[in-house]
C-alpha cells in the first residue's frame, strides 16, 4: 500500500488482506467490515484490525459511517463519473504524448503478455489485470508527471472496475477492445488507438452507471 501508516506490520498486513477482499470483490461498497471476523483470522485481539481499518481509511479504501461504524467506500454515480472521466482525459492525453515522442516496442509486448494472462484469468483477478493493461498506456507515454497523478486515481479505479465486470460478457468485449488497441499501436494509428479507448472507456462508465445506487439527493448524470 502507498502512504501507509504507522509501523504495525501486522495491522498492514491485515490491511493488504482487506484491500484484496475489496479490489476482488469479495467486499462490495457499503458493505460493512466486521472486525472480529479478521481478528478470528489473524488470532489476535481487535485493536491491529482497527489499525488496519484506520490505515484503509487514510487510503481511501473505506469510510466510517455512523451507527454502522467501517464500510467499504462507496461512490454516488457523480463521483464515479467524475472519476472514470478523469481518466479518460489522462489516457488521452498519454496517447497524444506517445504520437508527439513515439513510444518504445517493449510496452506493446508488454501489453500482448498481459492480454494472455487476461484471457486465462477472467474471474475475480480480471479488473486487476484491466488495470495493469491501462497503467501501461501510462507507462508509454513516459511522463512522470502523467504517472503521478493516474497512480492516484488507481485504488478507487479498482473498486469501480470491479463492479463493472460483474457479467462475463463485459469481460469478452473488454479484451477485444484491448486486443483493438494493441493492433492500432503496432500499426502505429494511435489515432485509431485513442477512438477504440474512448469507446472503451465510455462503455465503462455506462456499466459503473448502471450498478450504483442513485444518491438520496438525486445524484444521477
Amino acid at each position: 500500500m502507498k502512504n501507509v501508516i504507522g509501523n504495525n506490520s501486522l495491522s498492514n498486513t491485515i490491511a493488504e488482506k482487506i484491500m484484496e477482499q475489496i479490489i476482488l470483490g469479495e467486499l462490495k461498497p457499503g458493505e460493512k467490515i466486521k472486525e472480529v471476523e479478521f481478528a478470528k483470522e489473524f488470532q489476535v485481539s481487535r485493536a491491529p484490525v482497527r489499525e488496519a481499518l484506520y490505515l484503509l481509511k487514510q487510503e481511501g479504501f473505506i469510510e466510517r459511517l455512523p451507527r454502522k461504524g467501517s464500510v467499504v467506500k462507496s461512490y454516488s454515480i457523480s463521483e464515479a463519473y467524475d472519476l472514470l472521466c478523469i481518466r479518460m482525459m489522462i489516457e488521452k492525453f498519454a496517447l497524444d504524448k506517445i504520437i508527439n515522442n513515439g513510444f518504445n516496442n517493449i510496452f506493446i509486448d508488454e501489453m500482448k503478455t498481459l492480454v494472455i494472462w487476461m484471457e486465462k484469468n477472467k474471474g475475480k483477478n480480471y479488473p486487476k489485470l484491466n488495470y495493469e493493461f491501462h497503467l501501461l498506456i501510462i507507462k508509454m507515454s513516459e511522463s512522470d508527471a502523467i504517472q503521478r497523478i493516474y497512480s492516484q486515481l488507481g485504488l478507487p479505479l479498482l473498486t469501480l472496475q470491479t463492479l463493472s465486470f460483474m457479467n462475463n460478457y463485459y469481460v469478452e468485449e473488454s479484451l477485444k477492445d484491448h486486443k483493438e488497441i494493441i493492433l492500432s499501436l503496432e500499426s502505429g494509428k494511435i489515432n485509431q488507438a485513442k477512438e477504440i479507448l474512448d469507446q472503451h472507456n465510455r462503455k465503462l462508465i455506462a456499466r459503473v452507471e448502471k450498478r450504483l445506487p442513485i444518491s438520496k439527493g438525486g445524484d444521477s448524470k
